[in-house]
Formats: structure tokens, C-alpha cells, sequence
């Protein structure tokens, strides 16, 4: 009977410590191990997988807002961006722009991003992937008002 309540102590102690579990921290990045820019510490696959050295890298850049993006303009540090363009900016008629560091979103036809989440854009740049982050986030409401948005793990935005 001993050896059966010692048994039962282990088995409830080994239960009550897996339950203080802590979330993992998500990263975000290739994580097609084919890839020439495969990342071991990705958790979540964010579409970049690029296949030979010469092939250009796309990033996505996410969003989560609550309310209606009206414009964006961000810098990219760490690469090089060759072009910018698609996600939800291309959806809902954005006309974006991009220089070797800079990005740029608005309609000219007032058009905005509806509040939610998703792809905002996506980036093609030349340099390591693990270098990018955006950086010197501007992001306004449909009356060009500045939203006071964050940035989290480099690639998202969220208000």
C-alpha cells in the first residue's frame, strides 16, 4: 500500500508541475528546411521560404487594428528593399511605394483597410532576413489621423 500512495504522489506532482506551462514566444520565418533562408527558430511560417541565394525574399508585414488604416509608412533596417506591394494594401486599392528603406501606403481615392488582421503588405528586399525590422512606424486612421500603433517581432503592426 505504501509503494501505491508514493506511486500516486509522483504521478500527481508530475501533473500539477506540467500545468504551470508558460506560452511559447512566437517567431515568425521560413521554416521550410529546403530554403536557402530556412530559420530553425521559427514557430510560425511567414510565407518567406526563398529557394537559391539569388532569389529575392518576401516578408510579410502583418497588422492587428481594431481600427481602419487610412495610410502607413515604415523603414525597413537590416536589408535592402527592391520592391513592396500585395497583402491587404494591393485588396483594398493602397497604392504603395518603396525605396531601399522606406515604405509607403495610402488611397488616393480615400479607400481604407478595414479593422481586423492579416497580411498588410509583403516586401521583397536583398540582404539576411534575420537582419529586417521595420522601424519609425507612421500609421494613420481614414481622417489622417496618427495612430499610436507598435510594432512586435519585427513584422507586425498593432493598435
Amino acid at each position: 500500500m505504501k509503494r501505491f500512495s508514493i506511486f500516486l504522489l509522483v504521478i500527481f506532482i508530475g501533473c500539477k508541475s506540467s500545468n504551470n506551462s508558460t506560452e511559447l514566444e512566437e517567431n515568425q520565418g521560413c521554416m521550410d528546411e529546403s530554403a536557402y533562408n530556412y530559420n530553425v527558430d521559427a514557430t510560425v511560417d511567414d510565407g518567406s521560404c526563398a529557394y537559391s541565394a539569388d532569389s529575392p525574399i518576401i516578408w510579410n508585414v502583418y497588422y492587428e487594428t481594431s481600427t481602419p488604416i487610412g495610410g502607413f509608412q515604415f523603414n525597413v533596417e537590416g536589408v535592402s528593399v527592391t520592391a513592396a506591394g500585395s497583402g491587404a494594401a494591393s485588396e483594398y486599392g493602397f497604392s504603395v511605394s518603396a525605396s531601399s528603406t522606406t515604405v509607403l501606403g495610402f488611397s488616393f481615392s480615400g479607400a481604407v483597410i478595414p479593422g481586423g488582421s492579416g497580411v498588410l503588405v509583403q516586401i521583397e528586399f536583398e540582404g539576411d532576413i534575420n537582419t529586417a525590422c521595420i522601424t519609425d512606424l507612421t500609421l494613420s486612421d481614414s481622417n489622417g489621423n496618427a495612430l499610436n500603433a507598435e510594432i512586435i517581432s519585427c513584422n507586425t503592426i498593432k493598435y
